[in-house]
């Protein structure tokens, strides 16, 4: 017999995702998505999908997003640090993946989400 795990996404995980995409928006940091899923592990991640992974590497996009948090209180609030975050590029499969199921989303509060996924579900902030 086959069950399917339900997982509900935190009011913050929801809350901590939303801070940092505000932060990026404010910022003009390249934001192609970022969603909370279970890819590649049992537990939820965050995700972000940026052109910065594809054209300066991970370990510069890291950089960037750890100098422009640094005065955040990230840490502090959510207990959540930039290197929490999974950086992926646009070429990666599971952007693919995601975009079939998902379609577009705005960055937009009003649109509705669901906050009970289950395997590989996610709950998506914005795609592009």
């Amino acid at each position: 017999m086959v069950t399917d795990t339900v997982v509900t996404i935190s009011e913050e995980m929801r809350n901590v995702g939303w801070f940092i995409l505000d932060k990026l928006e404010k910022n003009s940091f390249p934001v192609d998505a970022m969603f909370w899923s279970d890819f590649y592990e049992e537990d939820f991640r965050l995700f972000l999908v940026t052109s910065l992974v594809d054209s300066q590497g991970i370990g510069k996009t890291y950089d960037l997003l750890s100098d422009m948090f640094k005065d955040s209180h990230l840490d502090s609030e959510f207990g959540f640090s930039v290197y929490d975050i999974n950086l992926i590029g646009l070429a990666h499969p599971k952007i693919d993946q995601v975009r079939r199921r998902y379609g577009v989303v705005p960055s937009d509060r009003r649109w509705v989400r669901r906050v009970s996924l289950s395997a590989g579900g996610a709950y998506v902030y914005c795609l592009k």
